[in-house]
């Protein structure tokens, strides 16, 4: 009988070894060519991109808060555009239970306010709607409205009294928020202006897989202050002063957030109705924010909205990944 050679054996061990090397890191390099984009300088898509959306946001009706100084048209093209079934709903309606049709109420910026048409029938209808499961996101006043109150920050170029600090909505809000809502902030602007924020908390769903910063359009919003103990996470900062620029809280069995900059508005895009403004810059969409909080704002988000991603990688990564795997057992079992 012949044995086989000691030194072909050899040879034969060695590039087993090497080929379960190559394999390896091959295997390694299609992970992580697949992995979430966090903290990536500039990750998220430019305007012109579409935006990779899951395929069943057309279920989700999301119900648009309108009052006359309600700003709408820049909110109402980016949730058509990412292809919610999406309606403007008046606080009269809410009080006649408009909100029993939706899954998400969208209180957007503007001037003036919702509380006359809702009253307090209307704003209880909305504590309800979010405390049995319905999401609720607020952006500028709309922030303001959910807090405990809210605070004007006296500018004093301004007329009176608006030179000074005043307290508002301590009788009508929403009172979703364990906190209050300060505004305008005078490091950023009194008016309007891009600003910086900083993405704090990478662990959440909505920001986890979001760059370290943006750059969103700001005007006149409020910074949020959690009270003491509160169970709020602040997921992004101002980066001029550090106050929380966006917030998220479960309120009953609903979820919320809260952002004080406007991240509906595309600056170099008309996607959102409006024509390029060469005198802002977003350096990117800041519609990807939006899209990474539907999804944890639509209720039961196993059945409604598949997350795209586990434990940090796709479906496409661990596909890949496992058939990967399985292969490579069959060739170390076939060359053993």
């Amino acid at each position: 009988m012949k044995l086989p050679s000691p030194r072909k054996d050899a040879h034969t061990r060695t590039n087993n070894k090497g080929h379960f090397r190559v394999i390896t890191i091959l295997t390694l390099l299609l992970l992580s060519s697949s992995l979430p984009f966090a903290h990536a300088d500039n990750p998220y898509p430019d305007a012109d991109d579409r935006l990779e959306l899951p395929d069943d946001f057309h279920e989700t009706k999301v119900a648009l808060l309108t009052w006359s100084g309600a700003l709408l048209p820049a909110v109402e093209k980016m949730f058509e555009y990412m292809n919610f079934t999406v309606e403007t709903v008046s606080g009269n309606e809410i009080k006649s239970g408009a909100l029993d049709d939706f899954d998400i109420l969208v209180c957007p910026g503007g001037s003036g306010s919702p509380f006359d048409d809702l009253g307090m029938n209307g704003i209880n209808r909305i504590r309800d709607f979010i405390e049995n499961g319905g999401g609720y996101l607020g952006i500028c006043a709309g922030a303001l409205y959910a807090s405990d109150y809210f605070v004007w920050k006296g500018v004093p170029s301004f007329e009176p009294p608006f030179d000074e600090d005043i307290v508002m909505g301590t009788n009508m809000n929403f009172d979703l928020f364990p906190g209050v809502g300060y505004f305008p902030i005078e490091e950023i602007s009194v008016n309007t202006a891009m600003t910086k924020i900083n993405i704090i908390d990478h662990t959440h769903p909505v920001t986890d897989s979001l760059p370290d910063h943006m750059h969103v359009f700001y005007a006149q919003g409020p910074y949020l202050e959690p009270h003491e103990d509160a169970n709020v996470t602040i997921l992004a900062t101002y980066d001029v002063t550090g106050e929380p620029a966006i917030v998220a809280f479960q309120y009953g069995r609903g979820n919320v957030i809260l952002s004080g900059v406007h991240p509906e508005y595309e600056m170099d895009s008309d996607r959102d109705g409006n024509p390029p403004d060469p005198a802002f810059s977003d350096e990117g969409s800041d519609w990807p924010l939006v899209v990474e909080a539907m999804k944890w704002l639509t209720p039961n988000p196993d059945s409604r909205i598949t997350r795209t991603k586990i434990a940090g990688f796709t479906p496409e990564a661990l596909t890949i990944g496992i058939t990967v795997g399985v292969l490579l057992l069959w060739w170390m079992r076939e060359h053993a």
